[in-house]
């Protein structure tokens, strides 16, 4: 099965702390690269909600944002009394050291975060169980969609084998009149050359034998053929395959240069070079498979 890599979920719904909206967005990587935004007083939820989108998503680079709009304060502020007699202490002080005629004021006051601090209420397990719903929910949603850019994907790529196969069978066609080809070549170069010799055919035969066995291609073709019936095995029912096939692939391109090399006939080499653009076209499109 093949999905892709780029998705987009998102889940909004009320909960019991508040109206809670998650949105997912993945793009191609290598590895399973999540970033993560969401409130502060809930980030001890960030862990088990990565562990989420990481099973369902294996590979992609994920950015995730839970914004949640609370229906009370989850953080209290409190002043803490000691620290602001202290710090009004200093200020009277140092006026004093100064000669300083100012006022104390309430925004020389606030200038000192340390004097707020903050109670935060606990998040209820219910809550949290809430949230990590919502977080199944939003990575299946992306899912959906990768799936069905994944099975768009797979059409393309049946299509380019199929044309890989129709190549591989003109390519076929072609090798199986190898011996012919040297052996006319070597004819025609002899008449050429020495026109009036007609008692050397027996040598045009061993000669375009030995080119012929030089240039036959049975393996490669053999070769060609299995790897693209475990191309189309895999893409059906190996999930993720990405890798996999993209390792098929360079298999693929090492086979089409070793019949080229092995051949000097210019409707095969033709044929390869077609070949390896479809190869490349299907190694582009694997860069954005699971």
């Amino acid at each position: 099965m093949m999905k892709s890599m780029t998705g987009y979920g998102r889940v909004s719904r009320s909960t019991s702390i508040g109206a809670v909206q998650l949105e997912i967005k993945c793009v191609n990587s290598k590895y399973c690269d999540i970033s993560f935004r969401l409130p502060k007083v809930l980030n001890h939820l960030e862990i088990p909600i990565k562990g989420i989108l990481q099973e369902k998503l294996l590979r992609g680079k994920v950015e995730a944002v839970l914004d949640i709009r609370f229906l009370k304060p989850l953080q209290i502020p409190a002043l803490n009394r000691t620290q602001f007699i202290s710090y009004l202490n200093l200020l009277d002080q140092m006026k004093r050291l100064g000669g300083l005629q100012d006022a104390v004021s309430l925004s020389h006051i606030l200038s000192f975060s340390e004097l707020i601090e903050y109670e935060s209420e606990p998040v209820l397990p219910e809550s949290e169980r809430e949230l990590l719903q919502i977080a199944e929910e939003a990575a299946d949603a992306l899912d959906d969609m990768r799936k069905s850019e994944g099975k768009h994907l797979e059409d393309t790529i049946r299509a380019q084998l199929a044309r890989l196969n129709e190549i591989m069978l003109a390519i076929e066609e072609a090798a199986s009149q190898v011996f012919s080809y040297w052996f006319e070549r070597f004819k025609n170069k002899i008449a050429e050359f020495l026109p009036n010799r007609v008692d050397l055919e027996d040598r045009i035969v061993q000669e375009a034998a030995l080119f012929a066995e030089k240039a036959d291609i049975k393996e490669e073709i053999a070769r060609t053929a299995s790897h693209c019936k475990q191309f189309l095995s895999i893409m059906k029912n190996e999930y993720p395959c990405g890798k996999k096939l993209d390792f098929l692939c360079q298999e693929l391109y090492r086979e089409f240069n070793t019949i080229a090399s092995k051949s000097q006939k210019a409707e095969i080499i033709g044929s390869v070079i077609e070949a390896k653009s479809i190869v490349d076209g299907i190694r582009e499109q694997l860069q954005n498979i699971v």
